[in-house]
């Protein structure tokens, strides 16, 4: 090819300078090889061929290489001259397997010169079904691609009741939807052949048969469904499970359930009213993972309704030490008795409430616990139900919060412990503890995650507002329900107060004309409980007394002035926490 070029007529941009020029180096590289016949198969012992195009140069001859051995070594069986011939007779080819190839010769100096396909003289391999599954109303058959080359389609049949009966040829792909199945009556049954352009076809492979699932609901008050199905069968390898799906009022599958790969039936539990279930069974092949499902079975039970969701979401003590429970159930359950139980220390669930719930219930539900003594110690709390079939149902358990406050004696530390929040629907929660002193808002004083319990808090022990304080953990969670629903959740403790250690400060002499004029003790932290002191003479004579500890003793007795010298006191003081101080002694009046 010669290609003239004109720098203004033939080259108006260098972009269409440069593809004129690869254009001859394109056309070159994809002749730059002698093609082959495509050798299409071989039926009693003839080969046939599609005849090759190169354009190189002049053809020479077909020659036809043969071996006893796949892999070799091959020879010369014969040389065909005539470039339209499109099959050869192998005479004498014997009963042993043969293997053939053919190239095209032509006068390509410097040429590639390619193969056909390697052949045998064998009938092709079959492809072997991986599934027959019911879609729908429908069938799909899926197997495994010829390992033969020779194979260029493959005839599908069913058992039909005139016969095996062959309903469609595939050309293309490994995969035929047969729409005119009826898999919900009765079990449908494939055969899957491969075939060559010699019409030679393969061994028919064992047969796969679709999976016959059926159905049948029990008893108002039993809730189940009872399915059943036939074995899948002619896998390669064993049925590793089935697995069991359900749909519910169309929603989306979900499996609820799996046998093992000898176990043919299964039984639904808890079925409820009004609802739409509707199943399909999945059979799993080990090794492979191939998959097949069942027809599909729909069915609404005529049951009474029953506890499906029970669940407390939570328990906490209101600041008078009531404890607030909390819990959902489906509002349709035909309940004949619902019971509120408790459990201290982990003592046996006792009933504190029972009733017959109005109809219809109510989903969100609560009960104040006004019996409940949460300033003691942690509190368990379920619900258990009995309905019209005399079913019990019982709740999960969640338990409150238990704070307790110590006072570390006159270090100005409070040692605070609590016990963990128990919800087994609760989840990402944390503590929060709070302090709170007279006349002021709760503090929010620390966070902690699960797992911690204790916390010393310090106060001001010169501060007397702080002498006694208050506090409650709060905990705040996210609960998660079954169908994956979440919601944010708070539990509160007891209110847990603790008071420092009073300290009585007693002068040891006083001078009522001088500056320390009044006898009478200082007390660290705020005001006691109650108060008494009283003053004694040397033989025991009472000369004074005070119930309030800012009125001290002034040196007199019935207005009298007493003479200097020894006087003993006697001082009792009852602290807010309870804890009783006395103190008894000599103290000098000095005039």
């Amino acid at each position: 090819m010669t290609l003239l070029l004109n720098n203004d007529a033939s080259c108006h941009a260098m972009r269409s300078c440069l593809l004129l020029l690869l254009l001859p180096l394109l056309f070159d590289s994809a002749q730059a090889q002698i093609n082959p016949p495509e050798l299409l198969c071989v039926k009693n012992d003839t080969l046939f061929w599609e005849t090759p195009v190169n354009t190189c140069g002049a053809f020479q001859q077909y020659t036809i290489f043969v071996s006893n051995n796949i892999a070799g070594p091959y020879e010369v069986l014969t040389a065909i001259t005539n470039s339209n011939t499109t099959r050869f007779f192998h005479a004498n080819a014997g009963a042993n397997i043969r293997y053939y190839y053919m190239i095209t010769e032509a006068d390509c100096p410097g040429q590639t010169q390619l193969s056909s396909d390697t052949l045998d003289n064998r009938i092709p391999l079959a492809g072997l079904i991986r599934y027959v599954s019911v879609r729908g109303n429908d069938v799909e058959i899926g197997w495994e691609a010829s390992t033969s080359p020779e194979v260029f389609a493959y005839i599908i049949s069913k058992n039909t009741p005139a016969g095996t009966t062959i309903i469609d040829t595939v050309f293309n792909g490994t995969t035929f939807l047969d729409t005119n199945a009826n898999p919900a009556e009765a079990p449908e049954t494939y055969f899957v052949v491969a075939i060559d352009r010699c019409g030679n076809n393969s061994l028919i492979p064992p047969p796969h048969s679709t999976m016959l699932l059926e159905g049948m609901g029990a008893s108002a008050c039993d809730r189940t469904v009872q399915l059943s199905w036939g074995q899948y069968r002619n896998w390669a390898n064993p049925i590793a499970k089935y697995e069991i799906l359900v749909s519910e009022n169309g929603s989306a599958p979900r499996v609820v359930g799996e046998t093992g790969g000898n176990t043919t039936n299964f039984t639904f539990q808890n079925a409820g009213a009004d609802i739409e279930y509707c199943f399909v069974v999945r059979a799993v092949e080990a090794v492979t993972g191939n998959i097949a499902s069942s027809n599909e079975v729909c069915l609404t039970l005529d049951v009474i309704p029953g506890i499906t969701e029970l669940i407390v979401t939570n328990a906490t003590v209101l600041p008078d030490n009531i404890v607030r429970l909390t819990w959902v159930w489906n509002p349709n359950a035909a309940l004949r008795r619902a019971e509120v139980q408790r459990t201290a220390a982990g003592g046996a669930f006792a009933n504190i409430q029972a009733e017959t719930p109005a109809m219809p219930l109510r989903r969100e539900n609560t009960f104040d616990d006004a019996s409940a003594n949460a300033g003691q110690g942690a509190l368990s709390y379920r619900i258990r139900t009995t309905d019209e079939c005399d079913a019990n149902v019982s709740s999960n358990t969640v338990a409150t919060i238990f704070l307790q406050a110590q006072s570390q004696g006159l270090t100005g530390e409070n040692l605070l412990r609590w016990t963990n929040y128990e919800n087994e629907y609760a989840s990402d929660f944390r503590y929060e503890l709070y302090r709170q002193t007279t006349g002021a808002p709760p503090v929010l004083i620390v966070e902690y995650p699960p797992g911690v319990n204790e916390h010393t808090d310090l106060v001001d022990v010169n501060d007397p507002i702080q002498a006694s304080a208050c506090y409650f953990v709060l905990t705040k969670a996210t609960l998660t329900f079954a169908d994956g629903q979440t919601a944010p959740v708070e539990s509160r403790s007891n209110v847990a107060c603790t008071a420092q250690e009073a300290e009585l400060f007693i002068p040891n002499a006083f001078v009522p004309g001088g500056v320390n004029r009044i006898f009478r003790p200082v007390l660290q932290f705020g005001q006691p409980a109650s108060y008494r002191m009283v003053i004694y003479d040397r033989w025991g004579g009472k000369l004074f007394e005070s119930q309030n500890i800012e009125t001290g003793w002034n040196g007199r007795s019935d207005s009298r002035e007493l003479p200097q010298g020894a006087y003993t006191y006697h001082i009792r003081l009852t602290q807010v926490n309870g804890k009783v101080i006395e103190r008894a002694g000599m103290v000098m009046l000095i005039r």
